[in-house]
């Protein structure tokens, strides 16, 4: 636990300069209605977050029901692009630092906990270089997970960094979402 704060501490400053605002007039392109998205404007659109170092695409996103704490998770695969010099970029700086996953109730939002991401069998490659730091148009894999106490939709909210420009949402609805089974101990002893 330690370590995501001191990730999202990190990932705050690095990320908090994003902020820069882009007169450009961003062009749309269609191929068969899926709107390309312009990776110099930030903006998060079609499951990709532009930032103004980075930009993140979601490549799947599913629960992992883990058998071992009896719970349900929300996981997205993701991978990173760095578009800087900036030499502190790491998949999960740049998902921590733009993105909260709030579940929608009858009268609240709750912000939802990181939840234990599985990081070995079949995850193992997502997580391999997470906490890496990414060169420059290089690309590296990224999955995270969140506890969810409900059925209830999720709302992925992503900023220009922690507390910055809003720059977009997605709706989740979980039960539409596959579901996968996940044994720490059970990875361990095969």
């Amino acid at each position: 636990m330690k370590k995501i704060l001191g990730i999202a501490l990190a990932s705050t400053l690095i990320l908090g300069a994003c902020g820069n605002d882009n007169d450009k007039e961003s062009k749309e392109a269609t191929q068969k209605s899926v709107k390309k998205v312009d990776e110099n404007k930030p903006t998060f659109e079609n499951d990709t977050l532009v930032l103004d170092q980075a930009v993140l695409k979601i490549k799947e996103t599913f629960i992992v029901h883990d058998k071992d704490a009896n719970q349900d998770l929300l996981t997205f695969k993701f991978e990173v692009k760095n578009k800087s010099d900036n030499k502190d970029i790491s998949a999960l700086n740049v998902w921590i630092a733009a993105f909260e996953a709030i579940q929608d109730d009858k009268n609240t939002e709750t912000k939802l906990d990181v939840g234990l991401t599985p990081n070995t069998g079949k995850y193992e490659e997502w997580n391999e270089h997470a906490v890496d730091t990414i060169k420059k148009g290089g690309t590296a894999k990224g999955i995270i997970t969140y506890e969810i106490g409900t059925k209830n939709d999720v709302i992925l909210k992503a900023t220009q960094g922690v507390g910055g420009k809003k720059l977009g949402e997605k709706r989740i609805e979980l039960s539409g979402l596959k579901k996968q089974e996940f044994s720490l101990t059970e990875d361990n002893v095969q």
